[in-house]
């Protein structure tokens, strides 16, 4: 049997598609935040602190109940926050 060929826009239309879905439901879980401490436990669960800041700069437009303040630059400790 001949092999299929992989269609390369189809794959990059879908991880596309894909980044837009994450991205909506990261949206809908900012905008339910009531406070600061909130969103320091969503934005503390990356370790990565450039990660981090980049992920308080993609949210930041959400936020609409309070001010947001930039995420610590001090690396979390580990064990304080733990993933399932």
């Amino acid at each position: 049997m001949a092999k299929t060929r992989i269609n390369r826009k189809q794959v990059r239309r879908l991880r596309q598609k894909h980044a837009v879905e994450v991205a909506t439901q990261v949206r809908i879980i900012v905008e339910s935040f009531v406070s600061q401490q909130q969103l320091d436990t969503f934005l503390n669960q990356e370790p990565d602190i450039d990660r981090r800041q980049k992920m308080f700069d993609f949210v930041k437009p959400f936020i609409k109940r309070f001010v947001p303040q930039r995420p610590s630059l001090i690396e979390r400790p580990p064990g304080i926050i733990l993933k399932p």
